[in-house]
């Protein structure tokens, strides 16, 4: 790693409409965890000479105790895509290309276990200069410069979109976990030789059922769901009946799916105390291998008219 040159030297002053007090990061890049890049500093900010210590950096503070995580530490490095404080948001983008400079060679400072985090369309911009798209449908990780960068939507976005908060928390526990493998909840599935999958035929395992028939796959079915909560990006469920009248007749299993063409059968056994002995893993098995073979249930498990309500 290079030595840090003074901040007046990295940045295009000359060419920034916001030439005024600067805030300068704060932490120590070669020994902290997670590096954090906010938009620009604000009124208390500019007052106090440290980023994040405003209703923002107060409102991401809160957000990581709940976790168990202490934005004041030297775990973290803080710093901004902008300098100076923002006059006139029709300048921003001026600005975000003067102070690109300063931002790229603090980042080549980072250590290379470090977490880069580009918090907000600022942080991504002198990043990855003229990507398309808004800040929330880059939410998530990718790679850069040999580091995991987590891209998400400003903290102050949420200060005025209160009802969406829960996905502030989604991404403060994910950078903080740290980047899980790039394996799924499914693929994890198949590795386990107790979980016999049923195959739509040889030649096409784009259709794959597991049969969850005992209680110690159903617990680590669970398990699996929970520490993967934050990376499933839905999650369906139907429950089978032995006839068509869904609120009389008897239940004889549940569904769930996470992705297109896997699904997780529990048999009603697991369902019940009294569950029907028949509802085995062969049974199961061979009522979920008609549906399919049967071409109609392609898009059948995606809309499907309950002959009941028709």
């Amino acid at each position: 790693m290079r030595e840090m040159q003074p901040m007046d030297s990295l940045s295009l002053c000359n060419d920034c409409p916001f030439r005024g007090k600067k805030v300068p990061s704060k932490g120590d890049p070669t020994k902290c965890k997670y590096v954090l890049v906010g938009e620009a500093p604000g009124a208390h900010e500019i007052r106090k000479g440290e980023p994040f210590v405003g209703p923002t950096g107060q409102l991401l503070e809160g957000f990581l105790q709940e976790i168990g995580v202490d934005l004041r530490t030297d775990d973290f490095y803080l710093m901004n895509a902008i300098s100076c404080r923002v006059r006139n948001k029709n300048k921003v983008p001026k600005a975000v290309r003067s102070c690109r400079p300063r931002v790229l060679a603090e980042l080549e400072q980072v250590n290379d276990d470090a977490i880069i985090v580009l918090m907000g369309v600022n942080a991504r911009e002198s990043v990855f200069p003229g990507e398309p798209g808004g800040i929330l449908s880059a939410r998530g990780w990718r790679e850069w410069n040999g580091h995991d960068m987590y891209v998400m939507a400003h903290p102050s976005y949420y200060l005025y979109n209160t009802y969406q908060a829960p996905m502030l928390l989604k991404d403060v526990q994910r950078f903080t976990r740290g980047r899980l493998p790039q394996i799924g909840p499914f693929e994890i599935l198949e590795l386990r030789p107790f979980y016999p999958a049923v195959i739509r035929d040889e030649d096409d395992d784009s259709y794959r059922a597991y049969v969850l028939d005992t209680y110690e796959k159903l617990e680590w079915f669970g398990d699996m769901l929970h520490k993967y909560a934050l990376d499933i990006p839905f999650l369906a469920f139907d429950l089978e009946t032995d006839q068509v009248d869904f609120q009389r007749d008897r239940i004889l299993c549940m569904s769930i799916s996470t992705s297109p063409g896997r699904a997780f059968i529990i048999p009603d056994s697991l369902l019940y105390d009294d569950g029907h002995e028949h509802v085995t893993t062969g049974w199961s098995k061979e009522m979920w291998r008609k549906f399919l073979h049967d071409d109609r249930y392609r898009t059948a498990s995606y809309l499907k008219t309950d002959p009941y309500t028709k």
